[in-house]
């Protein structure tokens, strides 16, 4: 890994620092990737993370998409209180209508 020669320690010491029991990252530049996993991706099961593993997330997408909508409106790119009809143009989930 010549992008971050240390990321698997870097992931290694940051999920145990905050008690993760696993986690996948990778961080990309131009045609430089690098990836590292550490622990399980699920306690129960034992299973080892890997580069590809896929993490249950729950809830917190909702976090995240609160988060991201408040940084549009503090970049006036849209109001906290339009409806969401004007902002659904082109959405997935409006093409039938």
């Amino acid at each position: 890994m010549a992008l971050l020669p240390d990321l698997q320690g870097l992931i290694d010491q940051a999920a145990r620092r905050h008690g993760v029991p696993g986690a996948a990252v990778a961080v990309g530049t131009g045609d430089q990737l690098a990836e590292a996993a550490t622990g399980v991706i699920n306690l129960n099961t034992g299973v080892a993370a890997t580069p590809d593993s896929l993490f249950p997330i729950s809830s917190v997408t909702k976090t995240w998409t609160a988060a991201l909508v408040l940084q549009l409106a503090h970049q006036g790119r849209l109001d906290l209180d339009d409806p969401v009809r004007l902002r659904r143009e082109g959405a997935w989930w409006a093409a039938g209508e």
